[in-house]
Protein backbone atom coordinates (compact mmCIF):
# COMPACT_ATOMS: atom_id res chain seq x y z
CA UNK A 1 0.00 0.00 0.00
CA UNK A 2 2.88 2.50 0.86
CA UNK A 3 4.29 1.69 -2.54
CA UNK A 4 0.77 2.60 -3.97
CA UNK A 5 0.63 5.81 -2.07
CA UNK A 6 4.40 6.59 -3.46
CA UNK A 7 3.64 5.68 -7.05
CA UNK A 8 0.47 8.22 -7.08
CA UNK A 9 2.87 10.84 -5.16
CA UNK A 10 5.69 10.76 -7.88
CA UNK A 11 2.76 11.05 -10.29
CA UNK A 12 2.09 14.17 -8.70
CA UNK A 13 5.02 15.91 -8.74
CA UNK A 14 5.61 15.00 -12.42
CA UNK A 15 2.22 16.47 -13.51
CA UNK A 16 3.30 19.99 -11.51
CA UNK A 17 6.47 20.07 -13.68
CA UNK A 18 5.19 19.36 -16.73
CA UNK A 19 2.10 21.85 -16.27
CA UNK A 20 4.55 24.74 -15.22
CA UNK A 21 7.23 24.37 -17.70
CA UNK A 22 5.48 23.06 -20.79
CA UNK A 23 4.24 26.31 -21.56
CA UNK A 24 7.22 28.62 -22.44
CA UNK A 25 7.65 31.55 -24.65
CA UNK A 26 9.39 30.44 -27.83
CA UNK A 27 13.21 31.48 -28.11
CA UNK A 28 13.14 34.52 -30.26
CA UNK A 29 14.75 34.29 -34.07
CA UNK A 30 18.57 34.92 -33.88
CA UNK A 31 18.43 36.99 -36.87
CA UNK A 32 16.05 40.00 -35.13
CA UNK A 33 18.12 39.70 -32.29
CA UNK A 34 21.38 40.63 -34.41
CA UNK A 35 19.32 42.96 -36.07
CA UNK A 36 18.34 44.94 -32.80
CA UNK A 37 22.01 45.42 -32.23
CA UNK A 38 22.73 46.32 -35.48
CA UNK A 39 19.81 49.15 -35.05
CA UNK A 40 21.01 49.82 -31.85
CA UNK A 41 24.97 50.38 -32.06
CA UNK A 42 23.54 52.71 -35.67
CA UNK A 43 21.44 54.67 -33.46
CA UNK A 44 24.36 54.99 -31.08
CA UNK A 45 26.88 56.08 -33.70
CA UNK A 46 24.55 58.71 -34.67
CA UNK A 47 23.85 60.16 -31.50
CA UNK A 48 27.34 60.42 -30.85
CA UNK A 49 27.99 62.23 -33.88
CA UNK A 50 25.28 64.84 -33.05
CA UNK A 51 23.85 64.25 -36.05
CA UNK A 52 21.11 61.71 -35.14
CA UNK A 53 20.12 64.93 -32.33
CA UNK A 54 20.20 67.72 -35.38
CA UNK A 55 17.46 65.24 -37.44
CA UNK A 56 14.72 64.18 -34.50
CA UNK A 57 14.32 67.95 -33.07
CA UNK A 58 13.89 69.18 -36.56
CA UNK A 59 11.59 66.08 -37.67
CA UNK A 60 13.98 65.32 -40.62
CA UNK A 61 13.13 61.20 -40.17
CA UNK A 62 14.16 60.95 -44.10
CA UNK A 63 17.76 62.18 -43.25
CA UNK A 64 17.70 59.60 -40.10
CA UNK A 65 17.04 56.80 -42.44
CA UNK A 66 19.55 57.08 -45.33
CA UNK A 67 22.24 57.85 -42.24
CA UNK A 68 20.79 54.42 -40.87
CA UNK A 69 20.55 52.30 -43.77
CA UNK A 70 24.52 52.40 -44.52
CA UNK A 71 25.26 50.51 -40.87
CA UNK A 72 22.10 48.30 -41.33
CA UNK A 73 22.51 44.88 -43.27
CA UNK A 74 21.00 45.60 -46.81
CA UNK A 75 18.61 42.68 -46.65
CA UNK A 76 16.50 44.46 -44.54
CA UNK A 77 13.91 47.18 -44.89
CA UNK A 78 13.52 49.94 -42.18
CA UNK A 79 11.85 53.15 -41.58
CA UNK A 80 12.58 55.41 -38.52
CA UNK A 81 10.13 57.20 -36.49
CA UNK A 82 10.39 60.70 -34.48
CA UNK A 83 7.96 60.77 -31.28
CA UNK A 84 7.08 63.98 -29.56
CA UNK A 85 3.77 64.12 -27.79
CA UNK A 86 2.71 61.73 -29.38
CA UNK A 87 3.81 58.47 -32.06
CA UNK A 88 2.50 57.23 -34.90
CA UNK A 89 2.27 53.08 -34.98
CA UNK A 90 3.10 52.09 -38.41
CA UNK A 91 1.17 48.82 -39.73
CA UNK A 92 3.94 46.57 -41.00
CA UNK A 93 3.64 43.22 -42.89
CA UNK A 94 5.99 41.32 -42.36
CA UNK A 95 7.02 37.75 -41.43
CA UNK A 96 9.99 38.94 -39.49
CA UNK A 97 10.32 41.93 -37.35
CA UNK A 98 11.62 43.90 -35.25
CA UNK A 99 12.70 47.22 -33.24
CA UNK A 100 14.30 49.25 -31.53
CA UNK A 101 13.69 52.72 -29.09
CA UNK A 102 16.09 55.05 -28.77
CA UNK A 103 15.66 58.18 -26.39
CA UNK A 104 17.41 61.83 -26.72
CA UNK A 105 17.22 64.89 -24.39
CA UNK A 106 16.87 67.88 -25.86
CA UNK A 107 19.47 70.75 -26.59
CA UNK A 108 20.07 73.87 -25.87
CA UNK A 109 17.69 75.55 -28.65
CA UNK A 110 15.10 73.35 -28.04
CA UNK A 111 14.62 71.51 -24.61
CA UNK A 112 11.90 68.39 -25.22
CA UNK A 113 13.05 65.30 -25.61
CA UNK A 114 12.09 62.92 -28.32
CA UNK A 115 12.01 59.11 -28.85
CA UNK A 116 13.19 57.74 -32.08
CA UNK A 117 11.94 54.29 -33.01
CA UNK A 118 13.73 52.02 -35.62
CA UNK A 119 11.54 49.53 -37.38
CA UNK A 120 13.13 46.59 -39.47
CA UNK A 121 11.69 43.65 -41.14
CA UNK A 122 12.14 41.36 -43.61
CA UNK A 123 9.96 38.95 -45.87
CA UNK A 124 12.33 36.67 -46.55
Amino acid sequence: MKTFETVIGLIMVMMAFVALYTSQEPLPEFDTVSWKAAGQKAMESLDYSNLLRYDAMNNNTAAIEARLSSYLPANIDSMAVVCGASCPTPTINADRSASVHYLISGDVGNSTSREIILYMWSND
